[in-house]
C-alpha cells in the first residue's frame, strides 16, 4: 500500500466523526458515508485488545474491515463492490458494509469481558488524538465547523472511554447510561444532518413561491397545470416542475423520461433540468402552461450567497396552447424511436407521429464566421458547422462563432460536443448564456430581431475537464468535436398541429396526487396519450372498467381505448403496495402467535413446576 492509499483512507475516516457532513453527490474517491457513531472507534480498540476473544476471530474481522476500507480507494476493488460498474453520483455506496461490520465488532466488544490494563489506557489516550491526526492530512467537511467537529468528537470519545472502563468494572447503571449516550449521539447527528439537508429544500420552495408571487397570474389558478422555471438556476426541482404533484420530469424519479428529454435536447442532472432548451412545440405537448424567466444574469448563476430576490428580475409567459395531461393522438405514436444528437429530427418525428403535421421546427443555415485561439480547425460534412479541432496546448483554447439573424423569430441553438466546455452566448452584446456544458443540449435564445448579431464563445480547459469532464462516447477522443445547429419554430405548422389535437383534449374534473379523473373524445385511429411518466403503478379505468396501459414515446403512459367518448379515471397504487400490506399483516400475526405460544408455554411450565416445589417444601 503506498502513501496515497493511506492518506485516502484517513480522508475517509474523517467521515466517521460526529458532525461530519453526509456525502450526497461527488465524483471523488476519498469520500464515503461511514458515520455510525464515535463509539465504534472506541469499541474497535476495545475489541482489538480483548484477549477473551480468540485471536483468529479478531484477525478475521479486522482483515475484513481493512479490505473494505482499502476497497474505497482502489479502483478495481471499488468496481467489484459496485457490482462491476463504475460508481456515479453517490460514491462508495457499499460503505454500509463497513458500518455493519463495525457495529458487530462494537457489540462483541461490549458483551465480552476485558481487564483494563496499561495498554488499554495508552490506546484510549491515542484515540483522543485521532480527530486531530486525521485533520493533519485532510480537512473536515463539517455540518458547522472543523473546530466544532474535533471538539465534539473528542468529548464523545472521552465519555465513551470513561463509561467503558466503568462498564467493565461493573458499576451499576453504567450499561443503561452508555446506551442512552450512544443513541443520543446518533439521533442528534441525524437531526442536524436532516435539518441542514432540508434547509436548502425549504429555501428553494420559498424562492419558488416568491417567483410565483412576483409574476402573479399563476398564483390563483386552481386548475391542473405544469410550470417551467426557465433560466433561473434553481437546482433540484426539475425543469418541468409539476405544480400539482402528479409527477415531475426528473432524472432520478423516471429514467425513461430523462432519456426522452435528452433526445429532445434537454440536459438533466441531479433532477435539475437546465432549461435553456425548452421550446415550442415541446411546451405544448408536455402541457407547460406557465413559464418563468429570469432577466438577471447574476441570479442565473445562483450560489449559496444568493442575491436578494427582486420582482424586476422575473417575467412570466402564459402558454394558452398547452395541452391537457391526456389527449388523443395518432396510433403512429406507438413504437416511435428517437436518435441521440438529432434533436430537430426527433421533435419533428414526435409531432408528425401525433398529428401527421410535418416539420414543426425549421433549421436555418446562416452565414457564420469562425475564429479560434490555440486550435487548428478541419470542417466536417454533416451539420452546420461541424468542427474537428486539434489543440496546440492540450485542449486549451477558444472558439468563436458569429452570425447575423436572417429573420425575426424565436431562436434556439443545439450544441453537441465531446468535452467539458465553458459556453458564452451574446445577442447584440447582451449575455444570454453563461455556463459550463458537458453534454449535447439545446439553448433557447428567445425572440431575436432580424439583423441582430449572435456571438458564441466556447472555451476549452484541461483543468475543467480533469475536474468535471467526461468524453462523449458518440465522438472520437483524438480531438475536440463541436457541432452547432440553429433552428426556429415553424409557427404555421405548429398552429396546425395544435388545432389538429385541440378537440381531443381530456377535460379534467378532479385531480390529486394519486387520482385523476376526466372525460375525453377520441377520433378513429387515435390512442390516448398522457404526459404522466410510465409506471406500472398507474391504473386506468374507462367507464369503470380497467384497461391495459401502454408505454408511448418510450416514456409516457397511454392506452388504446378506441373511438368515442370516454369517462376516465387514473389511480396510482405503488407496485408492491398490497403485497407489502399482506406481508406486514402476516408478520404481525406470526409475531402475536409466537408471543401467545410463549405465554401458554410459560403458564404450563409454571403450573407443573409450582405443585412440585410445594410438595418438596412439605417434605
Amino acid at each position: 500500500m503506498n502513501d496515497s492509499y493511506v492518506i485516502n483512507i484517513l480522508k475517509i475516516i474523517r467521515y466517521q466523526f460526529f458532525l461530519s457532513k453526509p456525502v450526497t453527490v461527488s465524483e471523488e474517491i476519498d469520500v464515503a458515508n461511514v458515520y455510525c457513531g464515535c463509539f465504534v472507534i472506541v469499541f474497535l480498540f476495545v475489541y482489538i485488545l480483548n484477549s477473551n476473544i480468540s485471536i483468529i476471530e479478531r484477525v478475521k474481522k479486522l482483515v475484513l474491515v481493512a479490505i473494505l476500507y482499502v476497497s474505497l480507494c482502489v479502483a478495481t476493488l471499488n468496481y467489484i463492490w459496485h457490482g462491476f460498474h463504475t460508481q456515479n453520483g453517490v460514491p462508495n455506496r457499499f460503505s454500509f458494509l463497513i458500518i455493519f461490520v463495525l457495529l458487530v465488532i462494537s457489540y462483541e466488544a461490549l458483551i465480552s469481558e476485558i481487564k483494563v490494563r496499561l495498554n488499554c489506557i495508552i490506546a484510549f489516550l491515542g484515540i483522543l488524538f485521532l480527530p486531530i491526526l486525521v485533520y493533519v492530512f485532510a480537512e473536515y467537511d463539517s455540518q458547522y465547523s472543523q473546530t466544532a467537529l474535533i471538539i465534539a468528537s473528542t468529548i464523545f470519545m472521552a465519555v465513551y472511554i470513561v463509561m467503558t472502563i466503568l462498564f467493565k468494572s461493573k458499576y451499576g447503571g453504567i450499561r443503561f447510561g452508555l446506551f442512552i449516550i450512544m443513541l443520543a449521539e446518533i439521533f442528534v447527528n441525524s437531526f442536524i444532518s436532516f435539518k441542514n439537508e432540508t434547509a436548502d429544500i425549504v429555501k428553494l420552495y420559498g424562492e419558488m413561491k416568491k417567483v410565483e408571487s412576483y409574476v402573479g397570474d399563476t398564483y390563483n389558478d386552481d386548475s391542473f397545470y405544469r410550470v417551467s422555471f426557465s433560466d433561473l438556476g434553481l437546482r433540484n426541482i426539475g425543469c418541468y416542475f409539476n405544480r400539482n404533484y402528479i409527477d415531475s420530469f426528473s432524472s432520478i424519479d423516471q429514467n425513461d423520461t430523462h432519456i426522452f428529454m435528452r433526445v429532445m435536447g434537454e440536459t438533466s442532472y441531479q433532477s435539475d433540468m437546465r432549461d435553456y432548451g425548452v421550446y415550442r412545440p415541446l411546451d405544448d405537448i408536455l402541457g407547460i402552461k406557465y413559464k418563468y424567466y429570469c432577466n438577471n444574469i447574476d441570479y442565473i448563476q445562483l450560489s449559496d450567497e444568493a442575491i436578494e430576490l427582486n420582482s424586476d428580475y422575473f417575467t412570466n409567459e402564459t402558454n394558452d396552447d398547452a395541452f391537457s395531461i391526456a389527449y388523443g393522438v395518432n396510433k403512429e405514436i406507438d413504437g416511435i424511436k428517437f436518435n441521440y444528437s438529432e434533436v430537430i429530427e426527433n421533435v419533428n418525428k414526435l409531432a408528425y407521429s401525433m398529428s401527421g403535421k410535418k416539420n414543426v421546427l425549421r433549421e436555418l443555415h446562416p452565414s457564420v464566421s469562425v475564429s479560434t485561439y490555440d486550435f487548428d480547425i478541419s470542417y466536417g460534412d454533416s451539420a452546420w458547422p461541424e468542427l474537428r479541432l486539434e489543440s496546440y496546448n492540450n485542449y486549451e483554447g477558444i472558439v468563436n462563432f458569429s452570425f447575423e439573424a436572417e429573420e425575426s423569430s424565436e431562436y434556439s441553438i443545439y450544441i453537441n460536443e465531446n468535452y467539458y466546455l465553458k459556453l458564452l452566448i451574446d445577442v447584440d452584446g447582451i449575455r444570454k448564456v453563461d455556463r459550463f456544458i458537458d453534454t449535447d443540449s439545446v439553448y433557447n435564445l428567445g425572440f431575436i430581431d432580424k439583423g441582430s448579431r449572435v456571438n458564441i464563445s466556447i472555451i476549452s480547459s484541461q483543468k475543467l475537464f480533469d475536474k468535471y469532464g467526461v468524453m462523449n462516447a458518440n465522438y472520437p477522443t483524438d480531438a475536440l468535436y463541436l457541432g452547432l445547429r440553429v433552428f426556429v419554430p415553424n409557427e404555421e405548422v405548429i398552429n396546425e398541429f395544435v388545432t389538429e389535437l385541440d378537440d381531443n383534449q381530456m377535460k379534467i374534473t378532479t385531480f390529486s396526487p394519486d387520482r385523476i379523473s376526466g372525460n375525453v373524445y377520441l377520433d378513429k385511429n387515435q390512442v390516448l396519450f398522457t404526459t404522466i411518466p410510465y409506471d406500472k403503478g398507474w391504473h386506468l379505468y374507462d367507464n369503470g372498467e380497467e384497461v391495459k396501459t401502454e408505454r408511448y414515446a418510450g416514456a409516457f403512459l397511454g392506452a388504446d381505448i378506441g373511438e368515442g367518448q370516454h369517462e376516465l379515471e387514473f389511480v396510482y397504487v405503488p407496485r408492491g403496495f398490497y403485497l407489502g400490506i399482506a406481508v406486514t399483516v402476516v408478520s404481525w400475526m406470526i409475531f402475536i402467535l409466537v408471543l401467545l405460544g410463549n405465554k401458554i408455554l410459560f403458564i404450563r411450565i409454571r403450573d407443573n413446576e409450582i405443585p412440585k416445589l410445594e410438595e418438596n417444601n412439605k417434605q
